[in-house]
C-alpha cells in the first residue's frame, strides 16, 4: 500500500498490477518471443524518460554529492563527463538500486 500510494502512475490506472522481471521474462519465453534483451533502468532513455541524460547525470551527481558532501554536485558533475563514467555509475546503480516499479524495457524477436 506504500508504494502505489506514492507511484506516480496508480492514481491515474487505479491497478498497476506490476510483477517481478523474472515472471515477465518467462511470460516472454512462454509467448514465444526470443533473443530477448533487457534494458535495465539506467540503460535507457525508454526507462528514465521524461528526463535528458544531462539531467539524469545531475540528479546522480546532486544524489552522489549528498553521500560524498565534500566533493559537492559541480566535482560529481564534472567526473559524469568523462567518457565512460556514466555508464559505470549506471551499472553500479543497475545491480545496487531494488526500486520496486523502476521501469525495464524489453525487446524480442516473435518468429512467425
Amino acid at each position: 500500500e506504500s508504494f502505489l500510494s506514492r507511484h506516480p502512475m496508480h492514481r491515474l490506472t487505479g491497478d498497476e498490477n506490476a510483477h517481478t522481471l523474472q515472471f515477465y521474462k518467462q511470460c516472454m519465453k512462454t509467448a514465444g518471443f526470443s533473443k530477448l534483451k533487457v534494458y535495465v533502468p539506467w540503460d535507457s532513455v525508454l526507462n528514465y524518460a521524461p528526463l535528458k541524460k544531462e539531467e539524469l547525470n545531475l540528479m546522480f551527481a546532486k544524489a552522489l554529492s549528498k553521500r560524498i558532501p565534500f566533493l559537492g554536485p559541480e566535482t560529481f558533475a564534472r567526473i559524469l563527463k568523462i567518457p565512460g563514467a556514466s555508464y559505470a555509475l549506471a551499472q553500479i546503480l543497475n545491480v545496487a538500486l531494488k526500486i520496486p516499479g523502476i521501469l525495464y524495457s524489453f525487446e524480442a524477436v516473435k518468429q512467425r
